[in-house]
């Protein structure tokens, strides 16, 4: 995370030096020292300054002056006006604020200087640039209220600007990192009074690319966050928000509002509702259980196809992919709500003809969330709203298919859409069916909707017909052949004669410019129709502007009977698209229990099962907390042990979104939350090891978990030497079985063979093996998972498969070879099993143990001789 970077400073001038523009653009940048100010100047925005100097390096522009030939020439930097959407964003992207000044009055009417303002200030996190929304995922802003009082639970808010969403809660503060994780916001909110803390420290080195904001401490004061929140929704109490109760997320959610507001310019139209978080209703997912299920992102680099998201998403509209993400971020625990899901899947699985033409007619609505967004911003142009209309047309359609459902959420779904028919309705009748990008262009407003405009274009037709006619006219009057009727920007309209027919010229024509090879002139008669077409034109822009300010103003007040429709519509998108997969990957109904036992027959590995060009090898799985509360999973390395760990924890996590999931059955008790440690992986910068990340990531665990929790640990331990680790491994699988506070169903994958004989002492741990299969110095992986335990590693197989060179697989085998024979001799010798073999373990270990086992007055000379010539052999 890095604080936003500081804009250029401005130099000291004194007043009378400056031009009244200059003066004007210097009262405006010191109200927005901490931001880049674009300055509107015609066409351009201008920077100056030190802004200018940035605006130069970030964009690639070129850096000029201002005022040349005076005593202090202004640096300058300026991007076109109507492309600037694209700079912006890479000042953004760079974690620049941005202060866009507007000409806030008509040029041609001004008396004197323009007059400026700032319109809006745009960050990385609130920003409507389309240039930094992904279309299929939120573009939240976040904010973190730390708590006032020691013990208190963290306060946080999160604000997607471009949608509306709006959701606020409370959290302990050992998992406020895990809180930013997962929103994925692109910018976090922290009160001014963090600056410097420990708090803020631990979040910067977190996320060290994340901008990080300070906002004003008085906006977390929880008198200004309750008025902003009620003023917003004109809510009467906070308990008519339903979130009287979280008192820290209310101070969160008021300075992210008011904060935004602010930044706007504007009250922040599309958020109609509050969604409040609470723990109870959602599987909590921490950062390191998204991160090593690989649900958004892969952990080896930017392959997609590896993640969930990417192999459930068969949604139809960009809308509806988000809400999936949402979905998987936050699994409900409530089992009604979630048989709910279950059941509408299943309407639309039984029902495969009407579902792909559900499908066809979703991909018709678009993005009906973010094109609202716009309008509700006041940022959306003439074809926004045409494609809004477009879209939401389809609606009474997507509702007749779902007539035949009653008593389901889709039924609910259905009720809850609006057809939004008079809005479309009012779009249809007011703009032209296509109209251009811009209002500057005209021609947006169909005729007849205002009497005023159409009276304005029928008195200039005349003029635009006579100056149409106006080439043919002259070329006969005048007997110039080549005479052409032009118009331009700068010289307005024009008639244009070639130098070689220049003596033809009437004595009306009035020389206007001068072209190399031709001459251009005016006539009165045409300066006259000119003025009443460019007035006439001025005019029309003007009234078209406010009838289509007007349009959108209208559609912006039903913003509530919008978010609901959409909502609907997003919700049906992904409960089609679950359909879709379970449909064409076979998947099965999961049924949520009340006991605690999680049954799986046949489970699968969604995303490994859809990569593989082979049948995927299902696996029967069992736990319950009275039972087989923990189940220890030997085997060697590419047997597949990670992949029945990570199928179990995912095909939980995909019950509780909603969907179906890769099995024969599913029967899963209650989860409250899923807990992994998988893999580990140096972090040098932060100054932490493999095995101290490893250890942080199960302290947090054994400290978190609860009856209800799934926990997922996969080889604990290995981060350090045998002894060690396998130690930490043992006392860990105690103290989840009976020492700790609580019983979490537990699958443990380890290569510590010596932690099976645990099965013998702890009634509820069970051992697991998966099965392999050896022929002459080859094995076969079975990927099939039973139980018992392994009794050989294949270190030396997995190597070879692995590709390492022949000498050294040759070499690895001689050495193995030489241990077992001695350790087999020493066992006879000694009249004891030879120890289990692990060729990881310490040296010392082995000749300490075959010390302590021997028994030297039972020994004959000549096989004292030979034991301690292999101990000194063996070290």
């Amino acid at each position: 995370m890095s604080r936003m970077p500081e804009p250029g400073r401005e130099p000291a001038v004194p007043a009378t030096k400056l031009t009244p523009m200059m003066a004007q653009y210097q009262e405006i940048k010191r109200q927005h020292q901490d931001a880049i100010l674009l300055f509107r100047m015609g066409d351009f925005y201008e920077t100056f300054h030190g802004d200018a100097a940035i605006a130069s390096r970030v964009l690639g522009i070129a850096l000029t002056s201002r005022d040349r030939a005076s005593e202090t020439p202004v640096p300058l930097a300026g991007v076109p006006y109507h492309s600037a959407s694209g700079y912006i964003a890479r000042l953004l992207r760079a974690g620049y604020k941005v202060a866009v000044c507007d000409q806030v009055e008509d040029p041609a009417l001004a008396k004197g200087l323009v007059q400026r303002a700032v319109t809006e200030v745009l960050t990385p996190g609130t920003a409507l640039v389309p240039e930094l929304l992904a279309e299929r995922d939120n573009h939240y802003a976040f904010c973190l209220a730390v708590p006032e009082a020691v013990g208190r639970s963290v306060g946080f808010a999160f604000l997607d600007f471009s949608t509306g969403e709006f959701g606020l809660g409370e959290r302990v503060e050992a998992e406020s990192l895990d809180l930013v994780a997962r929103y994925s916001p692109r910018e976090l909110f922290l009160p001014q009074s963090c600056m410097g803390s420990p708090f803020a420290a631990t979040l910067q080195r977190r996320f060290e690319t994340l901008p990080l904001t300070y906002v004003e401490e008085a906006l977390f004061t929880p008198r200004l966050a309750r008025e902003a929140l009620l003023r917003h929704f004109g809510a009467a109490s906070l308990e008519g928000l339903d979130c009287g109760d979280v008192p820290e997320g209310v101070r969160a959610g008021g300075a992210l509002l008011e904060y935004g507001g602010r930044l706007k310019r504007s009250r922040l139209e599309a958020v109609t509702r509050v969604q409040v978080v609470r723990p109870a209703a959602e599987m909590f997912l921490d950062e390191d259980t998204l991160a090593n299920l690989e649900i958004f992102r892969s952990s080896r680099g930017q392959d997609a196809s590896v993640t969930l998201v990417h192999h459930l998403d068969a949604c139809r509209t960009a809308m509806g992919s988000r809400l999936l993400r949402r979905w998987l971020r936050a699994p409900l625990r409530e089992r009604s709500s979630v048989e709910a899901r279950h059941e509408a899947v299943g309407y639309w699985v039984q029902e495969s003809e009407a579902l792909a033409l559900l499908a066809a007619e979703l991909a018709r609505l678009g993005d009906l969330e973010r094109g609202f967004g716009r309008i509700a911003a006041d940022r959306a142009g003439p074809r926004d709203l045409v494609a809004f209309a477009d879209g939401a047309a389809r609606i009474p359609l997507l509702r007749e298919m779902l007539e035949p459902v009653q008593g389901t959420l889709l039924a609910a779904l259905r009720e809850a859409m609006d057809p939004l028919q008079d809005l479309v309705e009012d779009v249809r009748r007011t703009l032209v069916d296509e109209p251009p990008p811009h209002l500057r262009a005209g021609g947006v407003i169909r005729p007849g909707v205002s009497e005023e405009l159409d009276a304005l274009l029928d008195s200039t037709r005349s003029a635009r017909e006579w100056i149409a006619a106006l080439q043919e006219s002259e070329r006969a009057a005048s007997g110039i052949g080549k005479l052409k009727v032009g118009y331009n920007k700068v010289f307005g309209y024009y008639l244009e004669v070639p130098r070689g027919q220049v003596e033809k010229v009437p004595e009306r024509y009035s020389p206007k410019q001068t072209l190399v090879g031709a001459q251009r002139y005016i006539t009165p008669e045409l300066k006259e129709k000119e003025q009443l077409v460019l007035r006439a034109e001025d005019e029309r822009v003007r009234l078209e502007t406010s009838l289509f300010a007007a349009l959108r103003a209208r559609l912006a007040a039903q913003a509530p009977r919008v978010e609901r429709t959409v909502a609907a519509l997003a919700a049906l998108d992904v409960l089609a698209a679950f359909a879709q997969v379970a449909h064409q990957r076979d998947y099965a109904r999961p049924h949520l229990t009340a006991d605690d036992r999680i049954v799986l027959r046949q489970s699968r590995h969604p995303v490994v099962e859809a990569l593989l060009e082979k049948e995927f090898v299902p696996n029967d799985v069992e736990l319950s907390r009275s039972e087989a509360q923990i189940l220890v999973l030997t085997g060697p390395n590419m047997g597949g042990k990670s992949t029945f760990l990570r199928q179990v924890a995912l095909i939980v996590l995909m019950a509780h979104a909603g969907s179906w999931v890769p099995a024969a059955s599913a029967s899963i008790g209650p989860v409250d939350r899923i807990f992994t440690r998988v893999g580990a992986a140096d972090n040098l910068a932060r100054g932490q090891s493999t095995f101290l990340v490893e250890m942080t990531e199960a302290a947090k665990i054994l400290h978190a978990c609860t009856d209800d929790s799934l926990v997922i640990l996969d080889e604990v331990g290995r981060g350090t030497s045998t002894h060690d680790g396998m130690s930490l491994a043992w006392a860990v699988l105690e103290y989840l079985h009976e020492r700790g506070p609580a019983r979490p169903r537990t699958l443990f994958a380890t290569h510590y063979h010596e932690l099976t004989v645990l099965e013998e002492t702890l009634p509820r741990l069970r051992n697991l093996t998966v099965a392999v299969r050896e022929w002459q110095d080859e094995i076969l992986f079975l990927h099939r998972v039973e139980p018992g335990r392994a009794d050989k590693s294949y270190g030396i197989q997995v190597a070879k498969l692995a590709g390492l060179p022949p000498a050294v697989i040759a070499r690895a085998q001689e050495i193995l070879n030489e241990h077992e024979a001695m350790e087999q001799q020493l066992g006879h010798a000694t009249g004891n099993p030879p120890p289990q073999l692990d060729l990881f373990a310490a040296l010392e270990r082995r000749v300490a143990d075959l010390l302590r086992q021997s028994r030297p007055e039972e020994l004959s000379p000549e096989e004292a001789r030979t034991f301690l010539l292999q101990l000194r052999r063996l070290l």
